[in-house]
């Protein structure tokens, strides 16, 4: 364990969007955003006092550190063992551990792909297991495209009830426990808002919607007038044989990607 630790606090930064921010003084600053900068200097939050900034921030975060919390993981280190690491982490984030900080199994939770609007194709989760947060089997209707919005139904669709949680699910439920905790003056309405919006950031980042975005609109400009044919230049991560039919007319689907030891 004290291997590991010394891995990841060695380890060199990627560029990839992530939790944490852009270092100070690094050359994508302003130009790249990682979940903690988004916070701070996007959102009108950065407003806001900077404690209540930070639990929410808390909140987001513990989104991709919950990643540690899997079918795999647990089956070789105990839960409150992956959790304590956790807490290591979010002492040195935050530089608090205890009460709004504290990284306790119910705001912990464990990796489930609707909230980071990942594609469960492959997952094997087993809440009857050692973790009972742990996601269920993947239904295949969850992989189909919604005719309605060309959207994955495991992302958004309410026409169904009974299957497992869309990344639609998950957000509304943390915007409807931060407004019940906030009328309660309950501190807890933060981490709850900083989970709704980490998964609402990662609609953008782990989805082809930017690639949809520029076939629909073109990717060039020519004397101010959008080239169409630019449309086509674009890749948006999915075959030909793959797209639906909208109101525009024949478009790829929007979809994303899967969990992976990568991303771990």
């Amino acid at each position: 364990m004290l291997l590991a630790l010394l891995l990841i606090a060695f380890a060199s930064p990627a560029h990839a969007f992530g939790a944490g921010y852009v270092a100070q003084g690094s050359s994508q600053q302003g130009t790249n955003y990682r979940h903690g900068d988004i916070l701070m200097n996007v959102y009108f939050l950065k407003h806001v006092h900077l404690t209540i900034v930070r639990q929410i921030y808390f909140g987001n975060w513990l989104r991709d550190f919950s990643q540690l919390i899997d079918r795999k993981a647990i089956e070789l280190v105990p839960e409150p063992i992956l959790r304590a690491v956790v807490s290591i982490f979010a002492h040195i984030q935050f530089g608090y551990s205890t009460k709004e900080f504290e990284v306790t199994p119910e705001r912990l939770g464990c990796y489930r792909p609707e909230e980071h609007i990942d594609n469960p194709s492959g997952y094997e989760g087993d809440p009857s297991g050692p973790y009972s947060q742990l996601r269920p089997q993947v239904l295949l209707e969850e992989l189909a495209v919604h005719k309605g919005t060309a959207m994955k139904n495991y992302v958004a669709n309410q026409d169904f009830a009974g299957i497992n949680d869309t990344s639609l699910d998950y957000i509304e439920k943390q915007l409807v426990a931060a407004i019940s905790c906030g009328r309660a003056r309950d501190h807890e309405a933060y981490t709850h808002l900083g989970g709704a919006l980490h998964t609402l950031e990662d609609f953008i980042a782990h989805s082809n919607w930017l690639e949809l975005c520029m076939q629909m609109l073109g990717s060039q400009m020519a004397e101010g007038v959008i080239d169409p044919a630019a449309m086509t230049n674009v890749f948006a991560f999915t075959g030909g044989a793959a797209r639906v039919r909208t109101k525009r007319g024949l478009a790829a689907p929007l979809v994303t990607g899967t969990f992976g030891a990568l991303d771990l």
